[in-house]
């Protein structure tokens, strides 16, 4: 077994979210904003989720085309595969990242899939999530996210504080 011992650095009081919104399989875009964990006008969220979704008439089992398209309006997001990611980067953020699950793929096709995130967002702030797409039953996606709101690119969490 190992271990990685990590020294546990200055946290701040991060704006927890953690929460499942519904989405279409249309492609109709939901917003979300992270400070008060809730779905909000298109134009008016930290985050843009998309989703389309071809299983109509498939039998159950079946494999289907998905796709989602994650998206920070104003702003960029950042792959994560860091276990201890607690300072958002300067630099390299993506103004959208694509999750396709073509029906055809030979291997590692799922109905659920799951990315970690850095984001950098429109108002300067930063925020780190773990999403996770379920793109078949009720069709939604899970959201947990920890928002720095004093523009600060530290985004490890005290616990303490919820």
């Amino acid at each position: 077994m190992v271990f990685h011992l990590r020294k546990k650095g200055d946290a701040e009081p991060l704006v927890l979210c953690d929460n499942d919104f519904l989405i279409s399989r249309d492609g109709k875009p939901v917003e979300v904003n992270l400070s008060k964990c809730k779905p909000v006008a298109i134009g008016a969220g930290h985050l843009r989720v998309e989703c389309w979704t071809d299983d109509a008439g498939k039998p159950k089992g079946a494999k289907y085309d998905w796709k989602c398209r994650i998206s920070v309006p104003g702003g960029g997001l950042r792959q994560s595969t860091e276990e201890f990611d607690f300072e958002a980067p300067l630099e390299g953020y993506e103004p959208f990242d694509e999750i396709d699950m073509p029906a055809d793929l030979e291997s590692g096709w799922g109905r659920r899939a799951e990315r970690k995130y850095i984001l950098k967002l429109g108002d300067g702030n930063y925020a780190r999530i773990k999403f996770t797409m379920i793109a078949g039953g009720g069709h939604f996606f899970h959201l947990e996210s920890f928002l720095n709101p004093s523009g600060s690119r530290n985004l490890e969490h005290d616990p303490a504080v919820r």
